[in-house]
């Protein structure tokens, strides 16, 4: 997905996490917030987590720019993550 290169850009990201993967997913999902957040023009991921004991996941990632973000989405970085 490519969005035009000089917008304000935010992806949003959700997950249903099978029961008992819940810690394991946690520190995936910090970690590659983490390295988001190094990327350049990153301004930060929100982690929007179930109440109740659901297991749905939201993250919420925004950039500068969508060049910015596209530049991350496509980046080796990110790669390894996934």
């Amino acid at each position: 997905m490519k969005c035009p290169s000089q917008a304000p850009a935010t992806a949003v990201f959700k997950r249903e996490v099978r029961a008992g993967s819940e810690a394991h997913y946690e520190d995936w999902l910090t970690g590659i917030a983490q390295e988001a957040a190094g990327s350049p023009g990153s301004q930060g991921t929100t982690i929007l987590r179930s109440t109740g004991g659901g297991s749905e996941y939201v993250a919420i990632t925004q950039f500068e720019t969508a060049e910015s973000l596209n530049a991350w989405l496509d980046s080796t970085e990110r790669k390894r993550w996934m």
